[in-house]
């Protein structure tokens, strides 16, 4: 399962912020903010902690956008 989601309908990536660092972790929101629009508060592992301005929580770092 990755936790990028494309909207077909729009033709936006959505970045999935989970409750915690973990894939089993629950759906939050999700952004379609890019990687240098994200605040990052903690890592752990692969793990980023990001606040996007509305909602705050957990994306691997190989999720985040950068375009």
């Amino acid at each position: 399962a990755k936790a990028v989601v494309i909207d077909a309908a729009k033709g936006v990536t959505k970045t999935v912020i989970r409750f915690a660092p973990r894939e089993s972790a629950r759906e939050i929101a999700s952004t379609v903010k890019r990687a240098d629009e994200l605040k990052i508060t903690e890592t752990m592992g692969e793990w980023v902690r990001v606040d996007d301005g509305e909602h705050a929580g957990w994306v691997k770092k190989g999720d985040l956008k950068n375009e």
